[in-house]
């Protein structure tokens, strides 16, 4: 898990949301907007339609934040989300370092 000073506050969350620009994979969708930072800030949304369990859920925002602490940015807020749950986990960590990529 991300410490609390790299996660979006459930209010920046919704500002991200309308304004952020928007990128999307085959597997996720990401919003990215520049702050003042010296540092990116990260949210994980992941509805029950993709995964119903918390247990699940929970599972894949450790593997998605252990692919983000990897990524060395500054001065942006990341806001992800998942579309469909991946048929594996190195699928996911793959389209994760994609975002990296394209930014």
């Amino acid at each position: 898990m991300l410490s609390k000073k790299y996660r979006l506050s459930r209010s920046q969350i919704q500002v991200l949301a309308k304004k952020g620009k928007g990128q999307n994979l085959n597997l996720i969708g990401v919003k990215i907007f520049p702050n003042q930072l010296s540092y990116s800030r990260f949210a994980c949304v992941i509805s029950k339609k993709v995964a119903n369990k918390a247990v699940q859920r929970n599972r894949l925002k450790r593997v998605i934040f252990d692919e983000l602490k990897k990524e060395k940015t500054s001065g942006k807020d990341y806001l992800i989300k998942l579309y469909r749950f991946p048929e594996n986990e190195e699928i996911l960590r793959k389209t994760i370092k994609k975002i990296f990529i394209n930014d």
